[in-house]
């Protein structure tokens, strides 16, 4: 239809003679097309979703057509404007406003800019369209000494730290003029002049600063491409009329700056994510100043691990732990806080009875069954005999013959025992030990999680594990009497080191070294909390602690004022502001009726045992170094 522009199928009977006095005037429609761009996506014809688009915005819409040109192949270059009425409001009057549809279709990603895609030749001469060679950037010369002075540039998302080592940088400012000088005044390439690739290099317009730097290509986009700044580390999106290809005569430096990431730290969330204040915080601390660097470890394909001294001498990792953004990547804060519900089972939920105390002040021999965290032990009476016999000894060996009893019994009754109905903190059950796999007596700590797994609390040695259900069992009424054999006992005086926020494995490891499984002198100093200290057996007159060493090594803090109620427990500023928070066990109401338990029926062994085979126990979980 000559006169709208729209084309239909009819059947020849609807066809009629135009009368002579029609056909004198022209048509009333003519042929027109959206100027220099074409469509996003498959770019030889238009989608379904941008045709909608122009529709919706145009039908029966007031419209004005601004040229862009003269006519290309009887088609007319346009955009078209459209207005719209804005009503009075409070504070402004009615009003019109008017938008090119060129830019919305933009905006929305439908179309790409494309200058001179449809131009007309002017001559009958055939000209080249202009190409230009596709480029990629070298990888960034490494610093080949371990400490230098380097200047941060970024940190991205994953707190990976992009640094300028501190040199003569002449050379790059005057590149960076170069690169001014050519691209401020530049016009954006025509459609048949580029095909972009990934990684290719560019230069790239960076919008905060209004400048041009050297970038590559790391996603495209139909209607914008992703730039990396090779000099700088940071991405951006821009359109495809703000990056150029023409970058031949800029790559003669290799990228400026290159990835680092801070040694043995992690960001302290429970998602393992670095939160936005911390990122913040690297960034305020450390971004374009001059910073000392220290490499600690290269690895090929990976950020280089590096130490930042930052201008006022503090080292960046521990002031970022000190302000709770960080842990250290060896940190024991899972174990601690599993500690923490361990703990709170035991002072709220435990069904246990409790084996003999001695007085505060008192010394007496223990075996170290467990180190749970480097200031948190679990501790067996041992032995006695000879002079050293008296009523409260005499039951110590009576209870430790009937632990072993125990043992060989309970490793024939575990396997046939029924499932734990419902369990949940707080209940006695017999588990299925996975480093020896033999049977012992247990206490729920948490309830069961999306894979049916506990953590179990093995209450006459103070090992802990994750146990799957089908590994625990009620534990038969004939084994719930005897009181736990292993006491849980916090070291008196024992700290985290400063500025560290939680124990380190090499921590951990060398309490196990000096403590695990051995004999040792324990003066308890106070009752609730259990707390206390060890001293060497074997030189304890002299009042030698067992973890001196540790101490004297710095990987110990000791304080003798210290108030070790919460010693364990890290204060929660220094877990930072993802606080872990344990949920509340619930009561103990649905318990199974202990009844009538009578005591275990075995016959009391005369046991003149000498103390030196106190470190010879036939049975148990104590850990030692081997283990770990």
């Amino acid at each position: 239809m000559v006169d709208f522009g729209y084309s239909e199928t009819i059947q020849t009977s609807e066809l009629r003679n135009l009368k002579k006095h029609l056909s004198q005037s022209g048509a009333f429609s003519f042929l027109c097309h959206l100027a220099e761009v074409v469509p996003a996506g498959d770019q030889s014809m238009w989608s379904r979703t941008a045709c909608e688009f122009m529709v919706e915005e145009t039908h029966n819409k007031k419209l004005y057509i601004k040229k862009k040109g003269d006519n290309i192949k009887t088609s007319l270059p346009v955009d078209l404007i459209l207005e719209t009425y804005v009503p009075e409001s409070a504070l402004e009057p009615a009003r019109r406003s008017y938008t090119s549809l060129i830019d919305m279709m933009k905006d929305r990603g439908l179309v790409i800019p494309a200058p001179g895609a449809l131009s007309r030749k002017k001559t009958p001469v055939k000209v080249q369209p202009k190409t230009y060679p596709i480029m990629f950037f070298d990888p960034p010369t490494l610093p080949e000494d371990n400490s230098f002075i380097g200047i941060p540039v970024y940190v991205n998302f994953d707190a990976v730290i992009y640094v300028q080592e501190l040199r003569g940088d002449e050379e790059f400012k005057e590149l960076s003029e170069l690169i001014q000088q050519r691209f401020r005044e530049s016009e954006p390439h025509k459609f048949e002049e580029t095909k972009w690739q990934l990684n290719q290099a560019c230069i790239a317009f960076f919008h905060l600063d209004q400048q041009w730097y050297r970038a590559k290509i790391i996603s495209l986009e139909p209607h914008r491409v992703k730039v990396k700044f090779v000099d700088f580390g940071n991405c951006e999106n821009v359109s495809y009329d703000k990056i150029r290809a023409d970058v031949e005569d800029f790559m003669y430096l290799p990228p400026q700056c290159f990835e680092c990431a801070l040694y043995n730290a992690l960001p302290n969330t429970e998602s393992g994510k670095w939160s936005k204040p911390a990122l913040d915080f690297m960034h305020k601390s450390c971004v374009t100043k001059a910073c000392v660097i220290e490499v600690l470890e290269r690895i090929d394909g990976e950020p280089l691990k590096i130490k930042v001294m930052l201008p006022d001498r503090q080292d960046l990792s521990s002031v970022l732990e000190s302000e709770g953004y960080a842990i250290q990547e060896d940190s024991l804060l899972e174990l601690m806080l599993q500690s923490q519900e361990i703990e709170t089972v035991l002072k709220t939920k435990n069904p246990y009875k409790s084996m003999p105390l001695y007085t505060v002040g008192e010394f007496f021999d223990v075996l170290i069954t467990h180190v749970e965290i480097p200031n948190v032990v679990y501790y067996q009476h041992t032995r006695y005999s000879g002079d050293e016999a008296d009523e409260r000894t005499d039951e110590i060996n009576h209870q430790l013959t009937k632990l072993e009893q125990m043992w060989v019994e309970l490793n024939e009754a575990g396997p046939v025992s029924p499932p734990l109905m419902r369990p949940k903190p707080g209940k006695m059950c017999c588990a299925q030990y996975g480093f020896d796999q033999c049977w012992y007596r247990g206490l729920v700590i948490t309830a069961p999680d999306h894979q049916n797994q506990v953590l179990v609390l093995y209450v006459d040695f103070g090992t802990s594990e994750i146990v799957p259900l089908e590994r625990v069992r009620t534990l038969p009424p004939q084994f719930q009497s005897l009181p736990a054999q292993a006491r849980r006992l916090v070291l008196s005086g024992i700290q985290i080191p400063t500025p560290q926020a939680s124990w380190n494995v090499q921590a951990q490891e060398r309490m196990l070294q000096c403590a695990g499984a051995k004999v040792s002198k324990c003066c308890l100093k106070k009752l609730d909390p259990l707390q206390g200290e060890l001293f060497r057996a074997e030189d304890w007159s002299n009042m030698t602690l067992l973890y001196q060493e540790l101490i004297d090594s710095g990987l110990l803090q000791y304080s003798e004022e210290s108030d070790l109620c919460n010693d364990e427990e890290p204060p929660r500023t220094r877990l930072g502001s993802d606080d872990v928070l344990i949920e509340e066990i619930e009561e103990m109401g649905d318990m199974e009726d202990m009844g009538d338990i009578e005591d275990l029926d075995f016959e009391e062994e005369e046991d003149e045992t000498s103390q030196s085979d106190n470190e010879n126990i036939s049975c148990g979980l104590i850990i030692t170094e081997a283990e770990m």
